[in-house]
C-alpha cells in the first residue's frame, strides 16, 4: 500500500536512456505490464512528447499506449500501437481509434501526431511520439496494453488477465521534476512519524474491508418469500447476493439482485470453476424478452469475443427472475461438487439486448472488478482465488428455452425467467450484525481524524 501512495519509491525509469538520446522531464513506472512512461508536457504549445516502454506479451507481439478523451477504459482510446513488420522486421507505429472491443482498424485519431517512431531491443519495444492536445489540458486518461501476436498487419486480441484489465490511469501533465525526486523518501521520516502514518493507513484499510459496514441486503425481502441464511452487498455495480449453502448435498441457493445498466438491459451472476475472471464462467443471465416477460438463460463463457446460450457445468434448478423498481433479481439453486467450501463468483450488468442477444457491458472499473471469492462456510467475498473443484460431469440443459444470445465482449450475457416484482424493503434475512451502520460511521469519523492528524504530525 505504501508503494502505491509514495512518490518516492525506486523507479526503473530514472535509469533509462534511449538510442536517439531523447530526454524527458518526467517518468514513471506504470503499475502493470512492466511498462514505463517518459513524458514532457509543454503548456505553451499544449504538446505532449512521450516515450512508452514495454515488453510485448510475446516476441512477435505488439505494445500500445493511448489517451482516452471520453472515458477511462479501452473503448474510446486514441492509440499509438507498434509492432515488427513481418517482411523486414522493422518497427512501425500505427494510430487506432478504438471505437469498440470487437476489432481494431488503423485510422486517424483525435490528436495530431508527429515524430512517431519505435525501437525494439532486448525484448522491449519503445514508442516515441508527440501529440497536440487541446489548450489548457491539465490531465489525460491514459491506457496502455501489450499483445502476443500480429496477423497480416493487424494486432490480435490481448489477454484479459488482471494486469491487462487494470492498465489505465490518470496522467497529470503540469511540468514537474522527475518523479521520485519531489519529496523526501518515507524512510527519512522520523520513526514515530512513519509508524503513526502506517498504523493510520492500516486502520483505514481495515475499515474498507470490515464486514461491519452497513449492509443494504439485510433489509431486503422477496415476493416469493424465499429466505436465505446469508447475504452481502457486493462491492461493485450496486449488486447484492443472498445465499444458502447445504453441505449435506452441496447445493447453493442464490438470489442475485442488481439494476441493469439501462432499463432494457441485463444482469448476470456466475461461478468460475477454473479462474477468477469472466472467461470460464458458468453464468446465469436475466433480461426482459420482447413481450416484457423475464427470462433466465445459462451460458458457458468460453471467450470475450461472443457468448452463446448453452449448458453449464453445474446442474441448475428453480431458476426464475423478477423485475421491479428498476432492479432485476435472479433465483436459482446450483449443485456443486461435494466438499466445496468456496467458489469464484463473477457478476455483471449490461445496457441492452438485441434480438435476444445481450449486448456488451461497459468496461469501467466497477465492471472490471465485479468478481471475488464467495466463502460458503463463513460467508464473505474475498480477493484470493478459490480452489477450483471439478464440476459435475453431466451438465444440464439451459434453464429455459429461448434464442441463444451471442456477442457480449467481456461479460456474460442475459438469460430467460418469469416476471415478478423485485425485492421490497423490510424484514431481514441477512447475516450482517445490527448496528453496523452506526459502528461504521463512528469508526469512519474517528479514523479520518487519525488520518489527518498523522499527516499533520508527519509533515
Amino acid at each position: 500500500m505504501l508503494l502505491l501512495i509514495s512518490p518516492s519509491h525506486s523507479l526503473k525509469c530514472t535509469s533509462q536512456t534511449f538510442k536517439n538520446n531523447k530526454q524527458y522531464t518526467n517518468c514513471t513506472d506504470l503499475p502493470y505490464l512492466d511498462a514505463i512512461l517518459h513524458w514532457t508536457y509543454t503548456p505553451s504549445a499544449s504538446s505532449l512528447s512521450i516515450a512508452y516502454v514495454a515488453p510485448p506479451a510475446k516476441s512477435d507481439g505488439w505494445v500500445a499506449w493511448a489517451i482516452n478523451p471520453t472515458g477511462t477504459g479501452m473503448a474510446g482510446p486514441q492509440a499509438l500501437l507498434t509492432f515488427k513488420q513481418p517482411d523486414d522486421g522493422s518497427m512501425i507505429v500505427n494510430t487506432y481509434n478504438i471505437s469498440s472491443y470487437s476489432s481494431d482498424v488503423k485510422s486517424k485519431i483525435a490528436y495530431d501526431v508527429s515524430d512517431a517512431s519505435a525501437e525494439h531491443s532486448d525484448g522491449v519495444m519503445t514508442i516515441f511520439a508527440t501529440l497536440a492536445l487541446p489548450a489548457n489540458t491539465k490531465s489525460v486518461n491514459q491506457v496502455w496494453q501489450v499483445g502476443g501476436s500480429v496477423t497480416e498487419g493487424a494486432p490480435n486480441h490481448h489477454e484479459f488477465e488482471t494486469a491487462n484489465l487494470n492498465s489505465m490511469g490518470t496522467l497529470v501533465l503540469p511540468p514537474s521534476p522527475i518523479l521520485g525526486k519531489q519529496t523526501p523518501p518515507l524512510s527519512k521520516m522520523a520513526p514515530h512519524h512513519f509508524t503513526a502514518l502506517l498504523l493510520t493507513l492500516s486502520s483505514l484499510t481495515l475499515l474498507l474491508i470490515s464486514p461491519a459496514r452497513s449492509l443494504t441486503c439485510t433489509s431486503q425481502t422477496f415476493t416469493n418469500n424465499h429466505l436465505y441464511a446469508n447475504c452481502m452487498d457486493l462491492p461493485t455495480l450496486t449488486a447484492y447476493l443472498h445465499w444458502t449453502y447445504h453441505p449435506s448435498n452441496s447445493s447453493l441457493s442464490v438470489a442475485f439482485i442488481a439494476p441493469p445498466a439501462q432499463p432494457a438491459g441485463w444482469v448476470a451472476w456466475a461461478l468460475n470453476p477454473t479462474s477468477t475472471g469472466m472467461v470460464g464462467s458458468q453464468a446465469l443471465i436475466a433480461f426482459k424478452e420482447s413481450n416484457g416477460s423475464m427470462t433466465v438463460q445459462t451460458y458457458n463463457i468460453t471467450s470475450y469475443a461472443s457468448i452463446t446460450q448453452s449448458k453449464i457445468a453445474y446442474k441448475v434448478s428453480g431458476a426464475s427472475a423478477e423485475y421491479s423498481g428498476g432492479v432485476m433479481t435472479m433465483f436459482a439453486t446450483l449443485a456443486l461438487p461435494g466438499g466445496t467450501t468456496s467458489v469464484n463468483q463473477v457478476w455483471q450488468v449490461g445496457p441492452s439486448v438485441t434480438k435476444g442477444v445481450p449486448d456488451k457491458h461497459a468496461f469501467q472499473a466497477a465492471n472490471l472488478n465485479a468478481k471475488g471469492v464467495l466463502d460458503l462456510v463463513s460467508g464473505g467475498n474475498g480477493g484470493a482465488p478459490a480452489p477450483a473443484p471439478a464440476p459435475e460431469a453431466s451438465a444440464p440443459a439451459p434453464v429455459t428455452g429461448g434464442p441463444g444470445p451471442t456477442p457480449v465482449t467481456g461479460g456474460p450475457g442475459p438469460t430467460p425467467v418469469t416476471e415478478g416484482p423485485g425485492p421490497t424493503p423490510s424484514g431481514g434475512t441477512g447475516s450482517s450484525p445490527s448496528g453496523a451502520s452506526r459502528a461504521g460511521n463512528g469508526s469512519l469519523g474517528f479514523l479520518m481524524f487519525l488520518f489527518l492528524a498523522s499527516f499533520m504530525v508527519c509533515f
